[in-house]
């Protein structure tokens, strides 16, 4: 299954027997898990760090991550749509405050209950409404 998002219009284009994606494949074209999964892990790595400023530190990775998301979508995966690439690193993160960050607390909640919760309705809502 390729990344890249494929609708109506595209498989009109195409003298083949692709099909336009449905609303799962949406979902899971649209999440970063490469990136994703390398931001867990280097949580996890920073965290058990002894001292240093693990915040900053953090910071930074986000940073690097959020340029590298567009970057690897287009040269591994293979997403030609700017669309798609936006969605899916605007994705980013919001997993990376869904499953931990070094943001403050936003109106008395920490951030990652905020992130959860918008990141279920941006998970469900997403592929209903991006069709490619």
């Amino acid at each position: 299954m390729a990344r890249e998002i494929k609708s109506a219009k595209d498989t009109e284009l195409i003298d083949s027997v692709e099909r336009p994606s449905n609303y799962k494949e949406r979902l899971v074209k649209l999440i970063p898990s490469e990136i994703i999964a390398a931001y867990v892990t280097i949580y996890g790595l920073v965290q058990a760090f002894n001292g240093g400023n693990k915040e900053k530190l953090l910071w930074i990775v986000i940073v690097i991550l959020i340029i590298i998301t567009p970057v690897y979508l287009i040269k591994v995966s293979k997403v030609t749509k700017k669309s798609q690439l936006l969605f899916s690193t605007i994705g980013f993160v919001i997993w990376v405050f869904a499953t931990g960050s070094p943001a403050p607390k936003i109106l008395e909640f920490p951030p990652e209950s905020l992130a959860s919760i918008v990141l279920i309705i941006q998970t469900l809502s997403i592929p209903l409404f991006y069709k490619g």
